[in-house]
């Protein structure tokens, strides 16, 4: 335990930034530990914080497609799009447990039997503060980011841990910059 406790501060005063606070610093959202960029929440829009979407599936994608892709990725959902490129929904890994009964009939199965409705989406224009609400009621650790309402084309997605550590990081600052001065 005490090994464990000395490497941990040596690693801090090593690399002050948490693996957390990595990405967020890379994209340039927060500096350093002691002087944040951030400021206030209000000003940062979902887009900021996107990533590239998860490759997409056809509807069409037959379930050999969908088994190769989970097997070659990490990620435990894929979006699926139809002909005009809108998201048209997801399909969890857990959801093809179902399907592995039925033996050469498997072979007909395609994404679009397999997908389930999209249950939340945000815009690149949406503040973070605006969708905090959703994000906390979420169990969505990847949240789609599609063009507009109107179109759903999918062009992002937003990791929720890194949504919640950029708005946790605005409140805390903003509450210790309250909690020091005296009105």
């Amino acid at each position: 335990m005490l090994a464990c406790a000395v490497s941990a501060l040596v690693a801090q005063r090593i690399y002050a930034n948490s693996i957390y606070d990595e990405p967020l610093r890379l994209k340039g959202l927060i500096g350093d530990r002691e002087r944040p960029l951030i400021g206030s929440a209000n000003q940062f829009k979902v887009g900021d914080l996107m990533r590239n979407p998860v490759p997409p599936l056809k509807q069409n994608a037959s379930f050999d497609t969908m088994t190769q892709r989970f097997l070659t990725s990490t990620y435990n959902y894929l979006p699926v799009i139809d002909a005009e490129n809108r998201l048209a929904g997801m399909v969890e890994l857990h959801d093809l447990k179902q399907y592995f009964h039925m033996g050469s009939e498997l072979k007909s199965v395609i994404a679009y039997d397999v997908m389930k409705p999209v249950p939340l989406k945000f815009t690149p224009h949406q503040s973070l503060i605006e969708v905090l609400p959703e994000l906390l009621s979420t169990d969505m650790r990847n949240i789609p980011v599609v063009s507009t309402k109107g179109n759903q084309i999918l062009v992002g997605v937003l990791v929720k841990s890194e949504a919640l550590a950029l708005l946790s990081e605005a409140i805390s600052i903003q509450t210790g910059e309250n909690r020091w001065h005296v009105t």
